[in-house]
This record gives C-alpha cells, sequence and structure tokens, in this order.
C-alpha cells in the first residue's frame, strides 16, 4: 500500500516539473540567449508621386519617450527595410534620403503579443527648396596669350580712360611711344598697324596724327603679334599691332557719344551710330580731341680750365599744343556667318604746333656776366588725309 502511494506521488511532482519546463520554454521564444524580449519591424518605402520603391532609404527607429536613437537599416532593391532584434517599447521611425523631405512614422509598439511589426507602405515625398536667383559673371583678363598673338583688353585699363589710342599703346607691353607719339615694337618702329584686321594708311609721320584722332573708349582690344604667320605679308616687319574697334551688333537704331575732360588742358570727344538693318549695318563716327602739353628744363654746369672757372645756366620753356577731328562713315555688308564686306571712306584733320623759349647766361668766379642768350622758336604744322577702304 506505501508503495502504491510513494508511485502516485512520484508520479505527479514529476508532472508538474515537465508542465513548469514547457512553460518557460514557450515564454522564451521572443528572448534572446541572455537579453531582453526583442521584435522585428518591416515597412515598405515608396516615391509618393512614382510609387516605385526607393532603394537605399535611411530608416531609423528611436524611442517615443525620449528620442533615443535604437538602430535603424537600410532598404534593398524593392524598398523594404527589416530592423530586427527591436527591444519591446513604444517607438517612431524616421526616414531620410537625398531629395525627399524626411518623413516621421509614429506609433510603432513592439509588445510580447505583437513582435512583428509591420508598418506597411510609407509614400515618401520628394523634397525642394527654392533657390534665390544665382548670376554668374566672368570677366576677361587684362592681358591674354594665345599661341600666336598677346590681346590687351582695353576696357580693362582704368589708366587710358580719357585718352586716345596714343595712351593706350604706352600702356601694352612690348610697345613704346616716343614723345612724338611715334610707336615701336620691341624697340624696332618696322611695324605694321591693322585696324580691324583690314590694313590702314597709318604710316610714317601719320601714324601717330591718326592714333591721336581714336579715342581709347572706342578700343575694345589690341592684339599684338611677334611672328607674323603667312596670312600676313611680313615683308621684314618687326611684327604687326592690331587695333580691335568696339561694335555695336543690336539692330536698329543705336549710337554712343563720349566726352572726357582731362588735366592740363586735355579735351576729347567722339560720337559713334549705326543703323543695323540685321544683313547690313550702315556707321557714322565724328571724333575730335585737343590737348596742350607744358614742359620747362633747367640746367647748371660749371667749367674750370687754366685756373679759370665758368658758370653756364640755361632755362628753357616749352608749350606744344595739338587739335584734331575725324569723320568716318561707311556700311557693313553681312554675306554669310564667317564673310563680312566693309565699304568706308575717312576724312582727319590735324594741327599741331610747339613754342619754346631757352634763356642761357655764362658768369665767371666773380658771378660776373659774361654772355646772355634767348631763343625763341614756332613750330606750326597742319595735315588732312582721306582714307578709302574696301
Amino acid at each position: 500500500m506505501k508503495k502504491a502511494i510513494f508511485a502516485v506521488v512520484a508520479i505527479l511532482l514529476l508532472s508538474g516539473s515537465l508542465k513548469s519546463q514547457n512553460h518557460q520554454n514557450g515564454n522564451g521564444q521572443n528572448k534572446g540567449p541572455q537579453g531582453p524580449p526583442i521584435g522585428i519591424v518591416t515597412g515598405i518605402i515608396l516615391d509618393a508621386e512614382t510609387s516605385k520603391p526607393i532603394e537605399y532609404a535611411n530608416v531609423v527607429l528611436y524611442k517615443s519617450k525620449d528620442s533615443t536613437l535604437v538602430t535603424g537599416g537600410v532598404t534593398n532593391t524593392k524598398g523594404v527595410f527589416n530592423i530586427d532584434k527591436v527591444p519591446f517599447g513604444g517607438y517612431y521611425l524616421k526616414v531620410n534620403f537625398i531629395g525627399y523631405a524626411p518623413q516621421l512614422v509614429p506609433g510603432v509598439k513592439v509588445t510580447p503579443k505583437v513582435p512583428e511589426v509591420n508598418v506597411g507602405k510609407i509614400n515618401f515625398q520628394p523634397g525642394s527648396t527654392n533657390l534665390s536667383e544665382v548670376t554668374i559673371t566672368s570677366e576677361k583678363k587684362l592681358v591674354e596669350y594665345t599661341l600666336d598673338k598677346k590681346v590687351v583688353n582695353v576696357e580693362k585699363n582704368i589708366a587710358t580712360t580719357g585718352g586716345t589710342a596714343v595712351d593706350v599703346m604706352k600702356n601694352v607691353p612690348s610697345v613704346t611711344v616716343d614723345v612724338d607719339g611715334n610707336v615701336s615694337l620691341r624697340g624696332n618702329g618696322n611695324i605694321t598697324i591693322l585696324i580691324d584686321g583690314r590694313p590702314s594708311a597709318l604710316s610714317g609721320a601719320s601714324r601717330s596724327a591718326v592714333l591721336e584722332q581714336i579715342p581709347a573708349s572706342s578700343i575694345e582690344s589690341i592684339e599684338i603679334i611677334t611672328n607674323p604667320s603667312a596670312r600676313y605679308q611680313a615683308e621684314g616687319m618687326t611684327g604687326i599691332i592690331n587695333i580691335k574697334l568696339k561694335k555695336k551688333m543690336s539692330k536698329g537704331f543705336n549710337g554712343i557719344i563720349s566726352t572726357n575732360f582731362g588735366t592740363g588742358d586735355k579735351y576729347n570727344g567722339s560720337i559713334n551710330l549705326n543703323y543695323n538693318l540685321g544683313k547690313v549695318n550702315f556707321f557714322a563716327s565724328y571724333d575730335g580731341s585737343s590737348r596742350r602739353m607744358k614742359g620747362w628744363g633747367e640746367s647748371v654746369r660749371e667749367n674750370t680750365l687754366n685756373d679759370s672757372t665758368t658758370k653756364y645756366n640755361q632755362n628753357s620753356d616749352m608749350l606744344r599744343s595739338r587739335m584734331g577731328s575725324g569723320i568716318k562713315f561707311g556700311a557693313d555688308f553681312s554675306i554669310n556667318s564667317k564673310n563680312l564686306l566693309t565699304v568706308s571712306f575717312g576724312y582727319e584733320n590735324r594741327d599741331a604746333g610747339s613754342t619754346e623759349s631757352v634763356e642761357s647766361s655764362a658768369f665767371d668766379l666773380n658771378n660776373n656776366l659774361l654772355y646772355y642768350n634767348i631763343k625763341n622758336s614756332v613750330e606750326d604744322e597742319k595735315e588732312t588725309s582721306q582714307d578709302f577702304s574696301l
């Protein structure tokens, strides 16, 4: 009897132990090996406009309580994300991707009863930012170098404002201009000057005169060609200076009027008119200038010969004046995009003069006057020229 009772008690104890073990195994299915209960959050990210899946979108999970970052993931090629090992609790999702506005998905709860949460489709809205107007400005350099020439952009040189082509030449590298306005390139005056790539009547003494009649404001750039190609008839020249004038290409009637005043009695002005019909452009221009240049000099010299000392003093005053005007008119005929026929006629009038007074005196060692001399000289030069080009 006792054995039977003992056997019944043993069976009951064994049965209770098995039930307890099974209950523990059933609750341990959503636990880590030694960590807290974990779950899974899944979903799919789609473009709100095209409904196409978005690949490589960044999905981050935050705690709802304090916005602490918990974990995250990235969508695959089908736009699906799968975030595992999520502890039980309340969360919200934040989705980010380049070109899209960040989006929040609240109310994500992972619980023992619902360890796997599928938030479904998330329609991701493309983001746009309205930018203010952007202006890109590019400026020409003062001096540009190409394979066959050096280009000086005159409009970038403030020093030539209000001057003439002669003043421009004085600021061009490798070009020198003497007191009479004669132009030389690298010390040699054997050069050819072109205007808009065409030969001009600028040669000899008249070259400086005509350059004086071209306002600096009408020059766009100057090209220096020190090694002329077969395109030019070099004839042993040192080089070529090509003066490129500004051109107004707007259709209809347009013009430019400019006046300049400078210290030392320097005045010049110009009028440039154009009437562009598209294939044909009529142009006319008038310019005039007047300038006076003053100068003075003083020298003191002492010569001693055989115990005799002589002192020489010399004072000079000089005044140079130049006045000139010119008119030019013609027409441009556009044959095609690469060929242009120009017919023009120009007339120049130049009046130049100078006066100089030189006072010379000599004294002995005791400042006794030995001789006194005054020399006055007057020069006057007038010149007119006509130029027809085709």
